[in-house]
């Protein structure tokens, strides 16, 4: 897997800008860390469908093998290493056929939002990678 793929998911145009002081030098508004997690997502058209997140930030996650559309509403969960259980309803923003999707995490509520935040917060630099995902190193041992 192309690791620059991960680059090009972004935010809508009209909810970018570089004087907003969540701008950090990307086009991103919310710091994103690499991760290797098992998520669920469920599309009406597809069903329930099991694959992995392979980052997450506040705003949103990156999804392997997506099987739906651009545009499409989701509903994704996933376990956090707390233990913490998000649900959420998400957009797929950004689909590479047979590659994975960027979805945007819609009206997350503060407890899961506070949960994310902890979770990325915890993250330093990735140490290394292997065929295209990142390992991390945390801070929570």
């Amino acid at each position: 897997m192309n690791p620059d793929v991960f680059e090009e998911t972004v935010l809508p145009e009209n909810a970018r800008s570089e004087s907003s002081p969540e701008f950090s030098g990307d086009r991103r508004r919310f710091k994103r860390v690499p991760v290797f997690r098992p998520v669920i997502y469920f599309a009406e058209k597809v069903g329930e469908i099991r694959s992995s997140m392979l980052d997450l930030s506040e705003g949103g996650a990156y999804i392997e093998s997506p099987v739906v559309a651009k545009g499409t509403e989701i509903e994704i969960q996933f376990t956090l290493a707390s233990g913490h259980t998000v649900r959420v309803k998400a957009i797929a923003r950004h689909v590479i056929l047979g590659a994975g999707m960027g979805v945007e995490f819609q009206n997350l509520n503060d407890e899961d939002r506070a949960q994310i935040a902890a979770f990325v917060n915890s993250f330093r630099v990735p140490v290394a990678t292997h065929a295209g995902r990142c390992f991390d190193e945390s801070v929570d041992e």
